[in-house]
């Protein structure tokens, strides 16, 4: 990779391993960095990222959003050269879906955006829409979808568009879609037999290597998110099968966008799944799901300002450049089963590491002497970890528990 033009720009070692990056908009003027390796947060001051909201990264570019120009552009983050986009004449509206089809170096680089329209004052939604430009089109085609759809994630492959909908993957054909016309057909998403939807934290589409990949993630009782099924699509008959894991490819996921890569690429564990949510919790974490053993690993980070709804984390994952050092995943506060198989075989093992957040001083005492106190009686274990042994045991042990257990 030729070296960034740039480079004191960025935090150090920006472009030799994954980062986190969110905008502020007009909240503020600088851009936030979460290294997901040390777990610490930067801010600098990059005039061409002022002002402006991340939709997603592809490569080295950021798809940037410029509320006062109503511009569209991607940014090359090597030379901080700009392709620009159409503006959107829509006023007040909101994206939750940024999908790309190549990088947008390629002369047939089409990107789609779904959102909402929102009126004026009160922020309700008026109309939902599809938003669908070449890289060198001379304007954005709208398409309205149905009142009902609620578009959760959607990826670009072979000249279509999939995009997940409550219970549903919707399928449009891309050159349709840049005429302003709908051509569509559905795809069932499979049936939650081990998850009840209201555990369900994400859904995730996500290309990787010519293969769509169907990721959802769950948690019980407001806890962390600790379980996960994976789906490949044969697109050959519209079925999903099962898998149990994506060989020598890592994903990064967050709330807006998904990247897939080589782990050998970016220097980290292969067969590996990074989730960074955006949404403000009591605790933000990245999560790190390892396949190969059905563990999870979460840490947890300093909360970050709220910043203007309409701007999410996205990660930033440069290809080609310097290893990392084999061992750069995420340092986990904790590692738990991941029920990515069956669900009886998971959930076994609990295991208290001694790097620890710096988020509450109490929690990191208590969970310092546990570690270091292997004789400690199960009468006294760490609320935490009592609430998620809660949610695997039957009615009858419940009660049991309460009599051996504060």
């Amino acid at each position: 990779m030729v070296a960034c033009e740039n480079e004191d720009v960025f935090p150090s070692n920006f472009f030799y391993q994954p980062w986190i990056i969110q905008c502020h908009g007009a909240n503020k003027n600088t851009t936030t960095f979460i290294d997901p390796i040390k777990t610490n947060i930067e801010a600098k001051e990059i005039v061409e990222m002022q002002g402006k909201l991340c939709c997603g990264c592809i490569d080295e570019w950021i798809f940037l959003f410029d509320k006062q120009s109503k511009e569209y552009f991607f940014l090359d983050l090597n030379s901080l050269s700009k392709v620009h986009l159409p503006p959107i004449p829509t006023e007040n509206i909101i994206f939750t879906i940024f999908s790309i089809s190549t990088s947008p170096n390629h002369p047939d680089c089409t990107v789609i955006l779904t959102g909402a329209i929102l009126e004026e004052g009160t922020n309700e939604i008026m109309e939902r829409v599809l938003m669908c430009c070449m890289i060198q089109g001379e304007k954005w085609n709208k398409v309205p979808l149905d009142e009902d759809f609620v578009a959760a994630t959607g990826v670009i492959l072979d000249g279509k568009f999939y995009m997940n909908n409550v219970g549903d993957v919707v399928v449009f054909d891309v050159l349709s879609l840049l005429a302003g016309q709908v051509d569509t057909r559905t795809i069932p998403t499979p049936m939650l037999v081990q998850h009840p939807r209201n555990d369900m934290v994400s859904v995730h589409l996500v290309e990787s290597c010519g293969c769509i990949y169907l990721v959802r993630l769950y948690r019980y009782g407001g806890g962390p998110t600790i379980y996960m099924d994976i789906y490949l699509l044969d697109t050959s008959c519209d079925k999903w099968l099962r898998v149990g894991g994506i060989g020598e490819r890592v994903f990064f996921l967050t709330d807006m966008s998904d990247i897939s890569v080589c782990a050998n690429d970016v220097g980290v564990e292969c067969n590996c799944i990074y989730y960074a949510s955006s949404y403000v919790e009591d605790e933000q974490r990245i999560y790190k799901f390892c396949l190969d053993d059905h563990t999870v690993a979460f840490t947890t980070i300093p909360t970050i300002e709220e910043t203007e709804r309409e701007s999410r984390f996205c990660w930033f994952v440069p290809t080609g450049s310097q290893r990392m050092i084999r061992d750069s995943s995420v340092s986990p506060t904790r590692v738990l089963s991941v029920a990515t198989g069956d669900r009886e075989a998971m959930e076994k093992k609990i295991i208290i590491n001694q790097s620890f957040s710096q988020a509450s001083e109490d929690k990191e005492v208590m969970e310092k002497e546990i570690a270091m106190n292997v004789s400690r009686p199960w009468n006294d274990i760490p609320l935490d970890l009592l609430e998620l042994l809660l949610t695997h045991l039957s009615l009858v042990d419940s009660l049991r528990l309460f009599t051996v257990c504060k």
